[in-house]
Order: C-alpha cells, then sequence, then structure tokens
C-alpha cells in the first residue's frame, strides 16, 4: 500500500491547480526581480525574531511579576500569541513559496502567483488600470504600464478582493503588466464570459 504523503497547501491553491488543468488562451510574464534566498531568509527571520520579542518578553513580565493584573493580562495574552503565531506560519509560509509565476487565462479562470487565482464566474467587472511599475519591478517607464484591474461579483465590498491597501490592483504588485496584444486577447476572453467592461483607472 502505497503511504500517502500530505502536503501543506497556501490558500487557493485547489483552485489554482484545477484552473491551470484547463486549456490555456492567454499568458503574460510576471516583471521583476524574484526574492532570493538570502532576502527571504532575512525576511522571515525579521518575523521570527520580532515574535520571540513579543512572547518572550510576555512570559518574562508575567514569571517576575511586574504586571500588576496578571490575570487580566493573560486574557489578552493567550488569544493574541495564538493570533501572533498563526501569522508567523502563514506570513512564514508564503514568503518561501512566493515566486514569479506567470498569469495564465485558460477556459474556466485565471491564475497567477499561488497568492492569485479566480474563476471567470466570480468576476463582476474589469479595467485597465496604468501604473508606472515601480512598486513591482523597482523600475519606472516612460510609457504607463497596464495591468488589469477586477472586481468580483459578490459580497458586500467586491472591488475590494482584488485590489492592495492603496486601491490600486493586486496583479500590478505582482508585476502581471500587459502588451498591447495582450490587452486585446484579454478583453476577447472577458468579454466572452460576459464580464462587465469597467471605466480605465489611471493613478
Amino acid at each position: 500500500m502505497k503511504k500517502k504523503i500530505m502536503s501543506l497547501e497556501l490558500p487557493g491553491v485547489r483552485k489554482r491547480r484545477k484552473i491551470l488543468t484547463a486549456p490555456e488562451l492567454l499568458k503574460v510574464e510576471a516583471e521583476g526581480m524574484q526574492l532570493s534566498k538570502f532576502t527571504r531568509v532575512l525576511m522571515v527571520g525579521t518575523l521570527t525574531l520580532l515574535y520571540c520579542m513579543f512572547i518572550g518578553g510576555s512570559v518574562y513580565n508575567i514569571v517576575n511579576h511586574r504586571i500588576k493584573n496578571t490575570e487580566a493580562y493573560l486574557q489578552v495574552f493567550v488569544p493574541m500569541s495564538v493570533i501572533a503565531t498563526a501569522f508567523l506560519a502563514v506570513a512564514s509560509l508564503l514568503i518561501i513559496k512566493m515566486n514569479r509565476s506567470s498569469l495564465v487565462f485558460t477556459e474556466i479562470g485565471i491564475a497567477g502567483t499561488a497568492m492569485f487565482s479566480a474563476v471567470y464566474e466570480d468576476l463582476g467587472g474589469y479595467a485597465w488600470e496604468a501604473s508606472s511599475g515601480l512598486l513591482a519591478t523597482g523600475q519606472t517607464s516612460r510609457e504607463p504600464k497596464k495591468t488589469l484591474f477586477i472586481t468580483a461579483n459578490k459580497g458586500w465590498f467586491p472591488e475590494v478582493r482584488y485590489v492592495t491597501r492603496m486601491g490600486t490592483s493586486v496583479l500590478a504588485s505582482f508585476g502581471y503588466y500587459f502588451k498591447p496584444d495582450q490587452i486585446q486577447k484579454a478583453e476577447e476572453i472577458l468579454a466572452s464570459r460576459g464580464i462587465k467592461r469597467l471605466p480605465d483607472r489611471g493613478k
């Protein structure tokens, strides 16, 4: 009997894998430098150090009775430590797995980095967003680069699912920029799925 090997998967990996098994319609390569192994180790190490400082400092204060109301402090510390542990685990996994995967349009959806995947039936609209590309690639260009801005078709705030905290398309942060022929092909694909064309977005 073959042993089943359980693997830890990032959220959305199953959906991404399903999308990528469908026939490919368009591929957009990501721009920018991939994180080096040293950079990843440094990022994970920094997060781990901050985590240890938080946990260690809290335990030290409790053991040495430096906190007047220990019971009340524990009621806050315990859930916060659980949240901090979960954040460290997820953040470290995302950093380790981070790569410059291509953005692929298939018959059933769009899949890019492990942090992004969307099926067409979940999309409500799309627009083209102009960007210098500085945040994603570290370089500016004379002609504004164009990335895809998409919205979801369900939820109270459908527009925030695929945007950054600055309100820009999440695809730009991954370095996905489209050439004129890719824009035309993407529009044909999205239009054929009945996804609404929204006004272009500038920056």
